[in-house]
């Protein structure tokens, strides 16, 4: 086998075979019907592709995103990672369809990848692919998706994998049957009603703020990243704090960066990271109740609670969440920030 394709392991039938056929008896030549399962095994020495999808097409890949109900929006499915050639990749994309309504799916035609079949769209799945005359080790979207809010909650957007559907399920090929072990990174998106006018990206800074030339009124930021402007839930989502978006109807960011709410709320969550361990808590005793976990979804939103504290190095303030919460990064970063504010308001 070539390194990175996958061989299936078949059990013969004893209609393929009536001799030798895989069997169980009672007796000579009392045979019982005997259910088989078939296999498979995949061979590689070598790093796996990996596609994703970007939540927030055009800005590196993004994991999440929040938009307000009814609004529409993209998501890319992306080749991120190529170090085998590939000839094709296929996807099947999984949503939730009480909040999300899908729209369209466009191929972006990558680098050769010409040969698209047509979408094949189910109540809550949508599966494509193209392929290509020759080898590429092209990376970048593949396929959009657009959708748009039908009701208020987060949605996964799940990439399908092989294990889940061995025929439709999220690769890249060399070939036929040459299926290249492919690494697979979802998204989410959140669908809410933002409470803030004319906030595009519903940070509690209107965008009309975000634009201006002064940090310190919550100027010179993006106003299509929610990211940017440091404002954190106080009381923390442990202690019982709300977000836009989780369908409490309350938002507990108070529009402002301060030392004695932001700064200390992060501190309260640094130390964690998604999938990794929880940090020992207000009392410093690690493994009692009061620990603080990424992962905690205390809020009931379907989101890592320690997402809404966490933030990465960004070109101008700060970016999307990294998946850890630091000193060196969020703790510093939420620092920089500290007597910035702004004037939106819930109406």
């Amino acid at each position: 086998m070539l390194d990175g394709t996958t061989s299936q392991l078949h059990l013969v039938t004893m209609g393929e075979d009536p001799t030798f056929g895989t069997v169980t008896a009672s007796g000579p030549g009392v045979l019982i019907t005997t259910l088989l399962t078939d296999a498979s095994v995949t061979c590689s020495d070598v790093t796996p592709n990996e596609m994703a999808v970007d939540a927030i097409p055009g800005n590196g890949i993004d994991d999440h995103r929040a938009k307000r109900l009814g609004e529409t929006f993209d998501v890319d499915i992306v080749v991120t990672d190529a170090p085998n050639t590939y000839k094709a990749e296929q996807y099947q994309l999984q949503w939730d369809p009480a909040l999300l309504a899908f729209d369209s799916e466009t191929p972006t035609l990558l680098d050769g990848l010409t040969l698209c079949g047509l979408p094949s769209v189910g109540a809550n799945t949508v599966y494509s692919g193209c392929g290509a005359t020759a080898p590429t080790t092209a990376t970048g979207p593949v396929h959009t998706v657009t959708f748009h809010c039908a009701a208020e909650g987060t949605s996964p957007l799940h990439l399908v994998s092989l294990d889940e559907d061995p025929t439709f399920g999220t690769t890249t090929s060399a070939g036929p049957s040459l299926v290249i072990p492919t690494t697979l990174i979802d998204a989410s998106v959140t669908c809410s009603v933002c409470p803030y006018p004319d906030d595009s990206d519903c940070d509690g800074c209107a965008d009309v703020e975000e634009l201006g030339t002064d940090p310190d009124l919550g100027g010179t930021r993006d106003p299509f990243n929610g990211w940017d402007f440091y404002d954190v839930p106080v009381p923390t989502l442990f202690s019982g704090g709300h977000i836009s978006g989780d369908g409490s109807g309350t938002d507990d960011r108070d529009h402002a960066i301060t030392i004695i709410d932001d700064l200390l709320a992060v501190l309260e969550y640094s130390g964690t990271s998604d999938g990794g361990l929880c940090n020992s808590g207000p009392d410093g005793i690690p493994g009692n109740a009061d620990d603080r976990c990424y992962d905690q979804d205390v809020n009931s939103d379907g989101v890592d609670d320690g997402r809404a504290y966490d933030r990465s190095v960004g070109a101008t303030r700060s970016g999307a969440p990294d998946s850890a919460v630091t000193i060196i990064v969020d703790v510093l970063s939420v620092l920089a920030q500290t007597g910035q504010s702004c004037g939106s308001t819930p109406p």
